[in-house]
């Protein structure tokens, strides 16, 4: 599990998360895990922090690189 957040203190305060990509280099793995939520005390639910399990029976191992 981990987690992706921040402390909701200065000027970009809230953040529009799409997806989240995972590698491990010494695995040779890599996961892409879909979010669609705001993380942000004035945008979505409030929250400013997110839980995500990776799970490779659940999460969708992906080679997708998004955009910078």
């Amino acid at each position: 599990m981990f987690k992706l957040g921040h402390d909701g203190v200065g000027p970009r305060e809230n953040w529009f998360v799409k997806h989240i990509e995972i590698s491990q280099p010494l695995s040779g793995k890599n996961y892409f895990i879909g979010c669609n939520q705001w993380l942000g005390t004035e945008k979505g639910d409030g929250l400013t922090i997110r839980k995500f399990r990776i799970d490779d029976a659940n999460t969708k191992i992906s080679s997708f690189r998004g955009c910078k």
